[in-house]
């Protein structure tokens, strides 16, 4: 859990170190339906937590739970995807427009790519993982 909470810290905050809310936004903002961005930021904030009381010699309950750290694992690889796809779509190459790209995200200034339809080929990459807060075996179209 711990790991992958650093995996979280590098793949959303930059070198100025962010706080936990601006992660979460950033997290969010990488959902392309804009109705369930709150959901997200939401699943976000319990993996945070379970993140900082592990980080803190604690040990939160939802950690014992048998599919959490599988569940967290695909919520970091969604992100991961996420972010690959918006870096290739958006040509992405400096911190600075890194940092642009989820501003731009935030206020509708840039859009997510739209999805191939069902009937056409997609890539093992394209972002398709396990909702957040589901095991990693379920997949969503």
């Amino acid at each position: 859990v711990r790991g992958l909470g650093s995996a979280f810290d590098a793949l959303l905050s930059d070198r100025s170190g962010l706080s936990e809310h601006v992660i979460a936004d950033r997290f969010a903002s990488l959902e392309p339906e804009p109705k369930l961005r709150a959901e997200r930021a939401k699943r976000f904030g319990e993996l945070y937590a379970a993140r900082s009381a592990v980080a803190h010699g604690g040990r939160p309950r939802e950690i014992d739970e048998d599919h959490f750290s599988r569940a967290m694992a695909a919520d970091v690889r969604w992100a991961a995807l996420k972010i690959l796809g918006l870096i290739r779509t958006f040509n992405i190459r400096s911190e600075e427009a890194y940092r642009a790209l989820y501003e731009d995200l935030k206020w509708g200034t840039k859009q997510h790519p739209p999805r191939p339809a069902l009937s056409e080929p997609t890539p093992r990459d394209d972002g398709d993982v396990a909702p957040c807060g589901s095991t990693p075996t379920a997949r969503v179209r």
